[in-house]
């Protein structure tokens, strides 16, 4: 039985030995690490959130001579409303500055754990990846042509070690090429405040991690010094998985119920 409260929370009733369990309770809880509610430290590379009963750490790496440009005269990450498409929120804004080796761009790497939550999993989690794209439109077909940057987004979950692969959906795929199960590539240039570049990303499955990576396409050829470049980070949701106490609890609370309801009809 479904019951919907203001049209914008549904609650799912599972009777269990005659009683009634809310969604919440089998499921865990929505939660939802909002940027428009949360305080950023500018240029920080190691952060935690409360998020519900849990934390949310975010933990960035500089890889092989890439790092973090300023955007704005403020240094990066941080929190702006530069890079969302036509979303009238702010996002993580990541503004990278590639290593000058040809031969390797380097990358910023984002790691995201979530902790102090039931085995530190998450099921469903979402998020949304703004202006993935190129500064030059690669070409239909042919050899590509020189680009100052194209933007790369590899995006790996875990579980106990293993990857988990995400979902992507592209806003659109003219503008934005997935490349295997983890890779995205920006194929033409897309305006900061358009949604051409936007993607969406999200796990079916349960995970306590994801790296997110942030580069260039490897193959990528230029004429002058490589640019820095950015993509912003939307808003995270999940869900938690509850514990198992709590779940048996509520299993034996039902089936004593059941128990005693053929008892006294019995009588």
């Amino acid at each position: 039985m479904m019951i919907n409260i203001n049209k914008t929370v549904q609650y799912t009733l599972i009777s269990v030995g005659g009683l009634l369990m809310t969604s919440s309770a089998v499921y865990g809880a929505n939660l939802n690490l909002d940027w428009n509610n949360t305080t950023f430290v500018a240029g920080g590379l190691n952060q935690t959130f409360s998020v519900g009963q849990g934390e949310v750490n975010l933990q960035f790496s500089l890889k092989n001579g890439s790092s973090f440009a300023s955007f704005e005269r403020v240094s990066t990450p941080r929190l702006t409303q530069t890079l969302t498409g036509t979303n009238p929120g702010v996002s993580l804004h990541l503004q990278r500055k590639p290593s000058t080796d040809q031969n390797n761009r380097g990358s910023i790497e984002l790691k995201t754990s979530f902790l102090r939550y039931n085995k530190s999993i998450v099921k469903g989690l979402t998020f949304d990846i703004f202006d993935i794209d190129r500064s030059a439109n690669l070409p239909t077909s042919g050899t590509p042509n020189p680009s100052t940057w194209q933007d790369r987004v590899i995006v790996k979950g875990f579980l106990g070690g293993n990857e988990v692969t995400p979902t992507f959906t592209i806003f659109d795929t003219n503008n934005v090429r997935k490349v295997g199960d983890f890779t995205l590539d920006g194929i033409r240039n897309v305006g900061n405040t358009a949604n051409g570049g936007n993607v969406r990303v999200s796990f079916a499955d349960s995970i306590d991690s994801f790296i997110l990576t942030f580069t260039d396409n490897p193959s990528l050829v230029t004429t002058t010094s490589p640019s820095s470049h950015g993509i912003g980070i939307g808003s995270m949701s999940f869900q938690t998985v509850p514990e198992p106490s709590m779940m048996s609890g509520l299993l034996l609370f039902g089936f004593l119920g059941l128990a005693g309801s053929k008892k006294k009809s019995s009588n």
